[in-house]
């Protein structure tokens, strides 16, 4: 079990492969905190911002996967949310790049610290949401199919 302090059960889908998918998600953002309390290189944040884009877009592949698998009736609002997220990420990396100039002072400390906010903020209002929607849904289906 990897070691992450913003886990909660709350997240569970029930749904193996997301779960543990979501596991490591939380993971990897309760990384991005760790970096930035212990005053990490910024490019250390960068590559693990990195991480984080291409992990979520193997995360989402998969959800849409099942989705399309078990013909969720949401999936073309889910994937607006898949997209969504990585176009925020994508901006977010942007304003990195920007807050990566100089020294690690408290403008760019507050940029990586409103980067840390906002993906906890989206993957719990995501999660506990439509994800939990879309398990509801996929539970049901496998449990009769």
């Amino acid at each position: 079990m990897l070691e992450c302090s913003l886990w909660k059960e709350g997240y569970l889908i029930n749904v193996k492969e997301i779960d543990a998918q979501h596991m490591y998600f939380v993971f990897l953002i309760d990384k991005v905190k760790k970096h930035i309390d212990s005053a990490q290189s910024k490019s250390a944040i960068k590559n693990l911002l990195h991480e984080i884009g291409l992990y979520a877009r193997f995360h989402f592949f998969s959800e849409e996967n099942l989705m399309r698998e078990y013909s969720y009736p949401e999936i073309d609002r889910q994937i607006k949310e898949h997209e969504d997220l990585i176009d925020k990420l994508s901006a977010t990396s942007s304003k990195l790049q920007l807050a990566m100039v100089g020294n690690y002072d408290a403008d760019n400390w507050a940029t990586m610290q409103e980067i840390y906010q906002f993906l906890v903020d989206w993957f719990e209002s995501h999660t506990i949401v439509h994800d939990k929607s879309m398990g509801h849904f996929l539970n049901k289906v496998m449990e009769t199919g």
